[in-house]
C-alpha cells in the first residue's frame, strides 16, 4: 500500500469512527475503532487515559450532552496519523463532571490527532478551548 493510500485509509477510519461516536453516539463503534492498548494523551481530569476510559467518557459526554453534534471541517493525514478539525456542538442538559445542567448550549473548536495502527485507533492529542467551554455554561473553574 502506498503512504497516500495508507493515510487515504486512516482518514476514513477517522472520519467514521468521529461520526459514529459522536454523532450518532454508537457504543460500538468505541470498541470496534479503538485498540485495546490506546492511550489517550489528553483526557477531562479523572478520566483514565486507556479504552475503558474512552468508554466512559462518551457515557459522560452523550448523558451531559444528549444532543452532542460533530461538524468535520478539515482532515490531513501523514502515514498513521490524522489530523482533524471539527467543531463539537450541544446543549448542557446532564450532570458533566461536577457541574449539573446549565441547559445552555455550547460550540467547542476541537483539534486533535489520532494514530492509526492496523486498522484501529492506538492513541490521541487533542487541542480544544476548554476555559471557553466551561464560560459558555456560565461555570468557573
Amino acid at each position: 500500500m502506498t503512504e497516500q493510500s495508507l493515510a487515504q485509509k486512516n482518514k476514513q477510519i477517522i472520519y467514521d469512527y468521529t461520526l459514529a461516536v459522536q454523532r450518532h453516539k454508537d457504543f460500538d463503534a468505541i470498541e470496534k475503532f479503538v485498540s485495546p492498548d490506546f492511550y489517550n494523551h489528553d483526557v477531562f481530569p479523572g478520566v483514565p487515559r486507556d479504552r475503558e476510559g474512552s468508554k466512559e467518557l462518551f457515557h459522560l459526554l452523550w448523558g451531559a450532552f444528549p444532543d452532542m453534534d460533530v461538524e468535520i471541517h478539515d482532515q490531513v493525514a501523514e502515514g498513521a496519523l490524522v489530523t482533524t478539525r471539527k467543531t463539537i456542538t450541544g446543549t448542557h442538559k446532564g450532570d458533566f463532571l461536577g457541574v449539573s445542567a446549565t441547559n445552555k448550549p455550547f460550540r467547542l473548536e476541537v483539534i486533535d490527532t489520532l494514530e492509526v495502527k492496523g486498522g484501529q485507533i492506538t492513541a490521541h492529542w487533542a487541542v480544544a478551548d476548554i476555559p471557553g467551554f466551561w464560560k459558555q455554561l456560565g461555570v468557573e473553574r
